[in-house]
């Protein structure tokens, strides 16, 4: 008897201890847990604060890109200019180094005047004589002006080398702009890349083709 006795009472003795012990865990345990949710928010507002640090950087960085794509292309068009003005210079050395540079300013005269004719649609044969080969110059006779009651005038032009065929001829690159006059006013404004050939015929040089595609390019008149 004494014996159940005593067994009851340390089974009442450890679920005794077994409760104050889930209660005692309970209570600290909340405690802690209230201070590690409380620790977490307060650890997660740092990288909140991060982020945004890092996405105003990300944003000046991304403007700093814009602003110097823009820049990059304000100066791309003076950087290309300067690029085709090198290789016309160095096509010039190139051609008087082949040609001689008396040849060569002679050829590039000739082609002005032949531009110019073509543009002006003057195919009078005696202001071509003395500027292109014989067997060019029946082309020539065979071409008419289109009829038009207008005049041209040539606003720009520009000739540049653009082709070493052989030690007796050569390929320039004539650009030429004008203003098309109808009743003493503009109506329209064309322009057109030329390539003129220039050979050596006897003991002279002189054009021997023209490669002309009209007005290429047309503008609003005015």
């Amino acid at each position: 008897m004494e014996r159940q006795t005593i067994a009851k009472f340390v089974f009442l003795l450890v679920i005794t201890f077994g409760v104050l012990t889930v209660m005692l865990f309970n209570y600290f345990g909340s405690d802690d847990q209230e201070k590690d949710v409380e620790e977490m928010f307060q650890d997660t507002e740092p990288e909140r604060k991060d982020n945004k640090e890092v996405d105003e950087a990300y944003i000046e960085e991304l403007d700093k890109q814009m602003e110097q794509t823009v820049e990059e292309e304000r100066e791309a068009p003076q950087e290309e200019a300067e690029e085709v003005e090198l290789e016309e210079r160095d096509m010039d050395t190139l051609f008087q180094k082949t040609y001689g540079e008396d040849v060569l300013k002679k050829a590039k005269t000739m082609a002005e005047e032949v531009a110019t004719l073509w543009v002006q649609e003057d195919f009078t044969i005696d202001n071509w004589k003395a500027l292109v080969t014989p067997k060019y110059l029946k082309s020539i006779k065979k071409k008419k002006p289109s009829g038009d009651d207008v005049q041209r005038e040539i606003k720009e032009l520009s000739v540049a080398p653009a082709e070493e065929i052989s030690n007796n001829e050569m390929v320039l690159g004539v650009f030429v702009s004008w203003d098309v006059i109808a009743n003493d006013e503009k109506v329209n404004e064309q322009m057109d890349m030329m390539y003129v050939t220039v050979k050596q015929h006897e003991d002279e040089w002189l054009v021997s083709h023209v490669d002309a595609t009209g007005a290429s390019m047309e503008g609003g008149g005015q």
